[in-house]
Protein backbone atom coordinates (compact mmCIF):
# COMPACT_ATOMS: atom_id res chain seq x y z
CA UNK A 1 0.00 0.00 0.00
CA UNK A 2 1.46 3.03 -0.74
CA UNK A 3 1.53 6.00 1.41
CA UNK A 4 1.91 10.06 0.18
CA UNK A 5 4.93 10.46 2.71
CA UNK A 6 4.77 14.53 1.07
CA UNK A 7 1.51 14.90 1.52
CA UNK A 8 1.72 13.21 5.58
CA UNK A 9 4.57 15.26 6.75
CA UNK A 10 2.72 18.92 5.54
CA UNK A 11 -0.69 17.74 7.46
CA UNK A 12 1.33 16.10 10.47
CA UNK A 13 3.02 19.68 11.03
CA UNK A 14 -0.80 21.49 11.15
CA UNK A 15 -1.72 18.39 13.16
CA UNK A 16 0.82 19.24 15.50
CA UNK A 17 -0.09 22.93 16.24
CA UNK A 18 -3.31 21.83 17.23
CA UNK A 19 -2.48 19.08 19.66
CA UNK A 20 -0.28 22.05 21.25
CA UNK A 21 -3.32 24.22 21.07
CA UNK A 22 -5.25 21.40 23.17
CA UNK A 23 -3.25 20.51 25.42
CA UNK A 24 -2.65 24.35 26.47
CA UNK A 25 1.24 23.92 27.45
CA UNK A 26 2.71 27.02 26.60
CA UNK A 27 5.01 28.86 24.05
CA UNK A 28 7.26 29.96 21.42
CA UNK A 29 9.19 32.65 19.59
CA UNK A 30 12.01 33.06 17.36
CA UNK A 31 12.38 36.83 18.22
CA UNK A 32 12.88 36.70 22.62
CA UNK A 33 15.84 34.76 21.51
CA UNK A 34 17.54 38.21 21.75
CA UNK A 35 16.65 38.88 25.00
CA UNK A 36 18.30 35.94 26.88
CA UNK A 37 19.13 37.38 30.67
CA UNK A 38 22.59 38.53 31.83
CA UNK A 39 21.50 38.79 35.32
CA UNK A 40 24.16 37.47 37.63
CA UNK A 41 21.46 36.35 40.22
CA UNK A 42 22.38 33.49 42.48
CA UNK A 43 18.42 32.13 41.30
CA UNK A 44 19.66 31.71 38.09
CA UNK A 45 19.10 27.76 36.80
CA UNK A 46 22.28 26.41 34.79
CA UNK A 47 21.98 23.80 32.58
CA UNK A 48 24.04 21.02 31.28
CA UNK A 49 23.90 20.41 27.47
CA UNK A 50 23.43 17.04 25.81
CA UNK A 51 22.94 16.11 21.96
CA UNK A 52 22.44 12.70 20.34
CA UNK A 53 22.91 12.39 16.75
CA UNK A 54 22.19 9.08 14.44
CA UNK A 55 22.00 8.51 11.01
CA UNK A 56 21.02 5.46 8.86
CA UNK A 57 21.92 5.58 4.90
CA UNK A 58 23.90 4.26 2.33
CA UNK A 59 26.17 7.41 1.70
CA UNK A 60 26.00 9.12 5.20
CA UNK A 61 29.42 9.24 5.60
CA UNK A 62 29.83 11.24 2.91
CA UNK A 63 29.98 15.39 2.37
CA UNK A 64 26.65 16.76 2.70
CA UNK A 65 27.09 17.86 -0.70
CA UNK A 66 27.01 14.24 -2.17
CA UNK A 67 24.59 12.91 0.07
CA UNK A 68 22.07 11.17 -1.88
CA UNK A 69 20.28 8.47 0.39
CA UNK A 70 20.39 9.38 4.16
CA UNK A 71 17.97 9.50 7.29
CA UNK A 72 19.31 11.96 10.13
CA UNK A 73 18.09 12.29 13.34
CA UNK A 74 19.59 15.29 15.57
CA UNK A 75 19.03 15.87 19.02
CA UNK A 76 20.03 18.49 21.30
CA UNK A 77 18.63 19.18 25.04
CA UNK A 78 19.41 20.69 28.18
CA UNK A 79 19.44 19.12 31.66
CA UNK A 80 18.56 21.58 34.33
CA UNK A 81 20.81 21.67 37.30
CA UNK A 82 18.29 23.72 39.68
CA UNK A 83 18.55 22.68 43.67
CA UNK A 84 14.57 22.66 43.36
CA UNK A 85 13.94 19.06 42.71
CA UNK A 86 10.67 20.03 41.65
CA UNK A 87 11.45 22.62 39.03
CA UNK A 88 14.17 20.10 37.56
CA UNK A 89 11.49 17.09 36.90
CA UNK A 90 9.47 19.80 35.74
CA UNK A 91 11.54 20.59 33.25
CA UNK A 92 12.87 17.77 32.24
CA UNK A 93 10.03 16.03 31.51
CA UNK A 94 8.25 18.74 29.59
CA UNK A 95 11.15 18.71 27.03
CA UNK A 96 10.96 14.81 27.05
CA UNK A 97 7.45 14.73 26.08
CA UNK A 98 7.65 17.56 23.57
CA UNK A 99 10.65 16.28 22.25
CA UNK A 100 9.47 12.60 21.61
CA UNK A 101 6.59 13.95 20.06
CA UNK A 102 8.26 16.35 17.59
CA UNK A 103 9.84 13.07 16.22
CA UNK A 104 6.27 11.16 16.90
CA UNK A 105 4.47 13.58 15.23
CA UNK A 106 6.42 12.61 11.64
CA UNK A 107 6.54 8.64 12.13
CA UNK A 108 3.36 8.11 13.19
CA UNK A 109 1.15 11.24 11.87
CA UNK A 110 -1.75 9.60 11.61
CA UNK A 111 -2.30 8.58 15.29
CA UNK A 112 -1.65 10.22 18.90
CA UNK A 113 1.85 10.32 18.42
CA UNK A 114 2.07 11.65 22.07
CA UNK A 115 1.19 7.96 22.79
CA UNK A 116 4.92 6.92 22.09
CA UNK A 117 6.86 9.21 24.57
CA UNK A 118 7.27 6.01 26.91
CA UNK A 119 9.72 4.97 23.90
CA UNK A 120 13.34 5.15 24.00
CA UNK A 121 15.02 8.28 21.53
CA UNK A 122 17.43 4.78 20.23
CA UNK A 123 13.19 2.88 19.46
CA UNK A 124 12.04 6.33 17.71
CA UNK A 125 15.02 6.47 15.95
CA UNK A 126 14.88 3.03 14.68
CA UNK A 127 11.23 3.15 13.66
CA UNK A 128 11.97 6.39 11.78
CA UNK A 129 14.85 4.84 10.00
CA UNK A 130 12.71 1.84 9.32
CA UNK A 131 10.44 4.33 7.67
CA UNK A 132 12.84 5.85 5.72
CA UNK A 133 13.81 2.64 4.01
CA UNK A 134 10.63 1.43 3.33
CA UNK A 135 10.15 4.75 1.45
CA UNK A 136 13.36 4.34 -0.45
CA UNK A 137 11.92 1.19 -1.57
CA UNK A 138 8.48 2.17 -2.34
CA UNK A 139 9.82 5.06 -4.44
CA UNK A 140 13.56 4.42 -5.61
CA UNK A 141 13.32 7.31 -8.06
CA UNK A 142 12.32 9.98 -5.93
CA UNK A 143 14.08 13.11 -6.46
CA UNK A 144 15.29 13.39 -2.94
CA UNK A 145 15.83 10.22 -0.25
CA UNK A 146 17.80 12.70 2.32
CA UNK A 147 15.32 13.07 5.28
CA UNK A 148 16.23 14.87 8.46
CA UNK A 149 14.89 15.92 12.02
CA UNK A 150 16.87 18.50 13.77
CA UNK A 151 15.89 18.93 17.26
CA UNK A 152 17.44 21.42 19.69
CA UNK A 153 16.29 22.91 22.80
CA UNK A 154 17.33 27.01 23.93
CA UNK A 155 17.42 28.51 27.56
CA UNK A 156 15.74 31.62 26.43
CA UNK A 157 14.77 33.84 29.26
CA UNK A 158 15.03 33.75 32.88
CA UNK A 159 14.34 36.43 36.42
CA UNK A 160 14.18 35.44 40.07
CA UNK A 161 10.44 34.31 39.40
CA UNK A 162 10.14 32.44 36.30
CA UNK A 163 12.35 30.96 33.10
CA UNK A 164 11.33 30.47 29.79
CA UNK A 165 12.83 27.54 27.53
CA UNK A 166 12.16 26.72 23.66
CA UNK A 167 11.86 23.27 22.04
CA UNK A 168 12.87 23.78 18.18
CA UNK A 169 12.17 21.25 15.59
CA UNK A 170 12.97 21.32 11.82
CA UNK A 171 11.92 18.24 9.90
CA UNK A 172 12.47 17.81 6.34
CA UNK A 173 10.71 14.21 4.66
CA UNK A 174 11.31 14.55 1.28
CA UNK A 175 8.21 17.39 0.55
CA UNK A 176 8.00 20.56 -1.65
CA UNK A 177 9.96 22.01 1.76
CA UNK A 178 11.05 21.49 5.01
CA UNK A 179 8.61 22.29 8.22
CA UNK A 180 9.80 23.93 11.28
CA UNK A 181 7.97 24.25 14.83
CA UNK A 182 8.79 26.00 17.90
CA UNK A 183 7.20 25.64 21.01
CA UNK A 184 7.99 27.49 24.53
CA UNK A 185 7.32 26.86 27.98
CA UNK A 186 7.91 28.63 30.61
CA UNK A 187 8.37 27.52 34.35
CA UNK A 188 7.52 29.24 37.60
CA UNK A 189 11.06 28.70 39.08
CA UNK A 190 9.42 27.96 42.93
CA UNK A 191 7.34 24.99 42.51
CA UNK A 192 8.02 24.09 38.92
CA UNK A 193 4.65 25.03 37.74
CA UNK A 194 3.93 25.71 34.11
CA UNK A 195 2.94 29.29 33.46
CA UNK A 196 -0.47 29.65 30.78
CA UNK A 197 -1.27 33.35 29.40
CA UNK A 198 -4.42 32.25 31.34
CA UNK A 199 -2.48 32.42 34.78
CA UNK A 200 -1.21 36.35 34.15
CA UNK A 201 -4.17 37.52 32.25
CA UNK A 202 -6.31 40.12 34.37
CA UNK A 203 -8.22 40.91 31.70
CA UNK A 204 -8.62 39.06 28.90
CA UNK A 205 -10.89 41.16 26.55
CA UNK A 206 -8.39 44.34 26.96
CA UNK A 207 -5.56 41.93 26.41
CA UNK A 208 -7.32 40.93 23.36
CA UNK A 209 -8.10 44.03 22.05
CA UNK A 210 -4.07 45.14 22.20
CA UNK A 211 -2.65 41.82 20.94
CA UNK A 212 -4.75 41.88 17.97
CA UNK A 213 -3.82 45.99 17.29
CA UNK A 214 0.11 44.97 17.75
CA UNK A 215 -0.40 41.91 15.10
CA UNK A 216 -1.83 43.88 12.54
CA UNK A 217 0.81 46.62 13.09
CA UNK A 218 3.35 43.66 12.97
CA UNK A 219 1.41 42.70 9.47
CA UNK A 220 0.92 45.84 8.45
CA UNK A 221 -3.36 45.59 8.10
CA UNK A 222 -5.36 48.22 8.50
CA UNK A 223 -7.95 48.16 11.19
CA UNK A 224 -10.71 48.08 8.80
CA UNK A 225 -9.40 45.04 6.59
CA UNK A 226 -11.17 42.22 7.70
CA UNK A 227 -8.14 39.37 8.22
CA UNK A 228 -9.82 36.26 6.56
CA UNK A 229 -10.19 38.46 3.41
CA UNK A 230 -6.83 39.53 3.87
CA UNK A 231 -5.80 35.53 3.94
CA UNK A 232 -4.85 34.76 7.33
CA UNK A 233 -6.34 31.63 8.99
CA UNK A 234 -8.76 33.32 11.25
CA UNK A 235 -12.49 32.13 11.31
CA UNK A 236 -14.58 34.60 10.26
CA UNK A 237 -11.67 36.67 10.18
CA UNK A 238 -11.71 36.84 14.19
CA UNK A 239 -8.28 37.64 15.61
CA UNK A 240 -7.69 34.67 18.00
CA UNK A 241 -4.31 34.87 20.76
CA UNK A 242 -1.40 32.31 19.25
CA UNK A 243 -0.55 28.80 20.80
CA UNK A 244 2.87 29.93 22.02
CA UNK A 245 4.23 32.78 23.76
CA UNK A 246 7.43 33.91 25.74
CA UNK A 247 7.91 35.66 28.53
CA UNK A 248 10.82 38.48 28.01
CA UNK A 249 12.53 40.67 29.76
CA UNK A 250 10.84 43.44 27.87
CA UNK A 251 6.98 42.37 27.84
CA UNK A 252 5.39 39.16 26.49
CA UNK A 253 6.16 37.73 22.96
CA UNK A 254 3.10 36.26 21.00
CA UNK A 255 4.42 33.70 18.10
CA UNK A 256 2.76 31.84 15.48
CA UNK A 257 4.26 28.93 13.66
CA UNK A 258 3.95 27.96 10.19
CA UNK A 259 0.44 27.47 9.31
CA UNK A 260 -1.25 28.82 11.86
CA UNK A 261 -1.85 32.65 11.41
CA UNK A 262 -0.95 32.16 7.46
CA UNK A 263 0.36 30.57 4.74
CA UNK A 264 3.68 28.59 4.54
CA UNK A 265 5.00 31.54 2.44
CA UNK A 266 4.17 34.53 5.19
CA UNK A 267 6.47 31.94 7.88
CA UNK A 268 6.41 32.56 11.59
CA UNK A 269 4.81 35.48 13.14
CA UNK A 270 6.11 37.24 16.04
CA UNK A 271 5.67 40.11 17.62
CA UNK A 272 6.26 41.31 21.64
CA UNK A 273 3.68 43.60 23.82
CA UNK A 274 5.40 45.67 25.96
CA UNK A 275 5.00 45.51 29.60
CA UNK A 276 4.06 49.25 29.81
CA UNK A 277 0.90 48.46 27.65
CA UNK A 278 -0.24 45.85 29.85
CA UNK A 279 -0.19 47.65 33.28
CA UNK A 280 -3.24 46.41 34.91
CA UNK A 281 -4.26 43.96 31.68
CA UNK A 282 -2.17 41.01 33.12
CA UNK A 283 -0.50 40.21 36.66
CA UNK A 284 2.94 41.76 36.65
CA UNK A 285 3.91 40.09 39.56
CA UNK A 286 3.79 36.78 38.65
CA UNK A 287 6.27 36.73 35.89
CA UNK A 288 8.45 39.87 37.24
Amino acid sequence: MQVNYRKRIKESMVKYIFSVLVISISILLFSCKENKSTNSDSTLVAFKPHNKSMNSGKDCGLPDSMVMECAVLDVAWLEPLSSNNNLNSAISDTLDYFIKGMIGECIFPEENHFRYGSLSLDSLAKIYFNQHQEFINEFPEAVSKVWSIDINVDSIYQNTKTISLAVNGYTYLGGAHPNSFTSYHSFEKSTGRIISLADIIIKYKEFLKIAEKEFRKNQEITEEQDLEEAGYFFDEGKYALPSQFCITGDGLNLFYNNYEAAAYAVGQISYTIPYEMLQDIIDLSKIR
